[in-house]
């Protein structure tokens, strides 16, 4: 099976010593401490950090051979983090600063990455829609204190109210409310 891996290159003595010092690296990955093969007394992240740093010392086709046993090793190791259910290392806590909407929208933007472009245009529309509501929401609470604070004429305080609510209306809504406060400045600059 070896020698199927090495592609009957290995009758090349350059090869051959390299084929030979791939043995060394196996050895020491399945060596355990009294030296019986026994995958479940080895550490097998250690072993694939070790397959990661002797692998730029091999020649290239070792190099590839180490590849596969490292992604082997990969595998088991994955396989026991399933068994054993410890993703300690995994789970991010970011939860206690963000509120459901925040982390929602959060979600929406990390999945808008992967997603085709029709999906992301959507997705897109969906979180600048919050960002406008929540901006007509400061708008509206600001008009409250505003209105509360002064006593301004009627005209003015129903353009104000509906100056609020700009980040949610159409560009054609928006021009008509300029054409009105246009013409309320008017009027109230020939009244002084």
């Amino acid at each position: 099976m070896y020698n199927r891996l090495l592609n009957s290159d290995s009758q090349n003595p350059k090869n051959l010593f390299g084929s030979f010092g791939m043995i060394i690296p196996l050895f020491l990955l399945f060596k355990s401490e009294n030296s019986n093969i026994n995958l479940g007394n080895i550490n097998v992240e250690d072993r694939i950090e070790m397959m990661k740093n002797i692998k730029p010392y091999f020649y290239e086709k070792d190099q590839k051979i180490l590849s596969k046993v490292q992604d082997v090793l990969e595998i088991i190791y994955k396989i026991n983090r399933l068994t054993d259910g410890d993703y300690s290392e995994e789970v991010i806590n970011t939860l206690s600063d963000m509120d459901r909407i925040q982390r929602k929208e959060k979600i929406l933007k990390e999945i808008s990455k992967y997603v085709k472009e029709r999906d992301k245009k959507i997705i897109n529309m969906v979180v600048d829609s919050k960002e406008r509501i929540y901006e007509t929401k400061a708008n509206i609470s600001g008009y409250k204190s505003k209105a509360t604070q002064a006593n301004a004429n009627r005209a003015e305080s129903m353009v104000d109210f509906i100056k609020c609510f700009k980040p949610v209306l159409d560009e054609k809504t928006n021009k008509q409310i300029r054409k009105i406060e246009k013409i309320i400045e008017i009027i109230k600059s020939d009244n002084i």
